[in-house]
């Protein structure tokens, strides 16, 4: 739940909450949802001047259940002023080390930093079961949603090296006439000479070299060159937009939830008063919508009585901390099985 606002006028740079409220009709009746926000206006000249860009007020739900959602961090540097730099002294690349053995294994290891965006990642590689050899193309990191993503080729022999560098980042540019941030992949090679020295391994025969190489110099500078570049909707790297299939509409509008592998056992009761049958073990797996599937057990019974008890869950594998599990009770009647 995260509306943005569209406004048609521009305030003078002030704060201006703004309350919503919308409803939303299932087979069931009228549900309605009532949610705040608020957002920031940029000032600008005149009486009566029409903002060229829609506005997001990130919101918290009210009714029909009080709701603040947790939105996805941007990615860093895509408000720079030169995120959509490409060119010259693109990355600056320190404190590179490599290690070669002859039998089959090499270590490298690295920093780039994105001048665009000042952002730096660590790279390295050290050898594990199965896989000795430096990949043609190293993932230094990357791969998840709204993540800069940057991979590394290493190539030459001792002391002449090549680095090519690959990275993807994005960009918000011109955010005061522009709501549409942009995706950017560009690449550059540069030589890297380093100063090595071999030794023998701890083997001690022959083929058995390593070798060691450090950078003598403080930095190297890459120059980038563009090779992509797209637009993505707005506010795309900061919310994710409320759609039918997401947690929030979903738990509430006509939810379905799944349960598997239930088991339970009751304590003693008497045959002449069944009502009065209480759970003394249960657990059941739980998949509902927007949220993974994880285990609940019994916990305290908190109301009720007999097969009318309401108990508290104990959950696991939730995806959350201790202290941050889900808030959840059930209820269960051993002879409707519901």
């Amino acid at each position: 739940m995260a509306p943005p606002g569209v406004l048609g006028k521009r305030s003078r740079g002030k704060r201006q909450p703004m309350e919503i409220t919308s409803s939303v009709l299932p087979r069931s009746g009228r549900t309605i949802f009532t949610a705040s926000g608020s957002t920031k206006i940029t000032s600008c000249d005149g009486d009566d001047s029409v903002s060229p860009i829609t506005y997001l007020a990130q919101g918290s739900l009210a009714l029909p259940v009080p709701l603040t959602p947790a939105q996805p961090l941007p990615p860093a540097g895509y408000d720079a002023p030169t995120c959509a730099k490409v060119g010259k002294d693109q990355w600056e690349i320190t404190g590179v080390e490599y290690k070669n053995y002859t039998k089959r294994q090499c270590k490298l290891c690295l920093n780039i930093t994105n001048n665009a965006i000042s952002h730096t990642v660590e790279c390295s590689f050290k050898p594990s079961y199965n896989n000795y050899n430096l990949p043609s193309a190293l993932r230094c990191t990357g791969g998840n949603f709204s993540e800069i993503t940057l991979d590394v080729s290493w190539s030459g022999a001792a002391p002449d090296f090549n680095l090519k560098v690959e990275e993807l980042w994005y960009c918000l540019e011109n955010p005061e006439t522009n709501d549409k941030p942009t995706v950017i992949v560009a690449s550059g090679s540069s030589a890297i000479p380093l100063k090595c020295t071999s030794a023998p391994g701890i083997t001690g025969i022959a083929d058995d070299i390593v070798t060691t190489c450090t950078d003598t110099a403080s930095s190297h500078l890459i120059d980038g060159n563009q090779t992509a570049k797209q637009n993505l909707p707005p506010f795309s790297l900061i919310t994710a937009l409320p759609v039918h299939g997401g947690c929030t509409f979903d738990s509430i509008i006509d939810p379905s939830f799944y349960y598997r592998g239930i088991s339970f056992e009751t304590n003693p009761y008497s045959a002449e008063n069944p009502d009065n049958a209480t759970l003394k073990k249960f657990s059941a797996g739980l998949t509902g919508p927007g949220f993974q599937d994880f285990f609940f057990y019994e916990n305290k019974a908190i109301s009720g009585q007999g097969i009318n008890t309401t108990y508290t869950c104990a959950l696991y594998y939730d995806g959350y901390p201790k202290d941050q599990h889900y808030n959840c009770t059930y209820a269960l009647n051993p002879y409707t099985k519901s």
